[in-house]
C-alpha cells in the first residue's frame, strides 16, 4: 500500500477517504459509506450548543459554560482566569490518544497543524469526552477536562460556573 501524506489523514473529505478504507478492508458496500458519510458530517451549525466542561488540576475543580461558537484558546483564557494564573506560558489541548492524538497549540505556533484558535463546534465534542490542557511547559500544570454536558441552546456568553476547591499556587517557589 502506497503511503500517503499528511494532509491526507486530516482532510474531511469523504471521496478520498472512502477508496483507502475500502481497499483496506476488501468491503464495497454501501453500509460502509454511509457509515462514513454520517461520521463526516458535523451534526448541527456551529453556535446551536452551549457545552458545561469540568477542568480539574489537583484537588481544584473549576466549572465552565460556553457556546460551541468559541474557541480552545477562549477555552484557555477561562481556565486561566479560574485558577488566577498569569497567562506568561505556552500550552496546547491534547485531544485523543495514540496515532488519534491531536495537539491544538497556542495560535502563535504558526507552523502547526492544529492550533488553539479552533472552534469548539468543529471538535465534535460529546458528554463524558476527555482531554488534557498543559499549560507551562517547564512547570507542565496538567488540567484534565471533561465535557459534562452539551445543550442545544445558544449562548453568545462564557463564564465559571462553579469554583470548588483552592487554585493551586502558580508559582510555588515564592517568585
Amino acid at each position: 500500500m502506497k503511503k500517503q501524506d499528511r494532509e491526507f489523514w486530516y482532510t474531511l473529505n469523504v471521496s478520498t477517504v472512502l477508496p483507502v478504507i475500502r481497499n483496506i478492508v476488501k468491503d464495497n458496500s454501501v453500509d460502509k459509506e454511509e457509515k462514513l458519510m454520517s461520521f463526516f458530517e458535523f451534526r448541527e451549525e456551529t453556535g446551536l450548543h452551549t457545552i458545561e466542561f469540568k477542568i480539574e488540576v489537583g484537588s481544584c475543580v473549576r466549572k465552565i459554560i460556553m457556546g460551541d461558537q468559541f474557541t480552545l484558546e477562549d477555552l484557555h483564557y477561562l481556565i486561566q482566569e479560574s485558577v488566577d494564573f498569569d497567562n506568561d506560558h505556552l500550552y496546547y489541548f491534547q485531544i485523543g490518544s495514540g496515532t488519534l492524538r491531536r495537539r491544538y497549540l497556542i495560535p502563535e505556533c504558526e507552523d502547526e497543524l492544529w492550533q488553539a484558535d479552533t472552534v469548539l463546534a468543529e471538535l465534535m465534542l460529546y458528554e463524558g469526552m476527555q482531554f488534557e490542557y498543559l499549560f507551562d511547559f517547564g512547570d507542565e500544570w496538567h488540567f484534565q477536562i471533561t465535557v459534562v454536558h452539551i445543550v442545544t441552546e445558544h449562548t453568545e456568553e462564557c463564564q465559571i460556573c462553579m469554583v470548588k476547591g483552592e487554585a493551586p499556587e502558580q508559582y510555588s517557589c515564592g517568585w
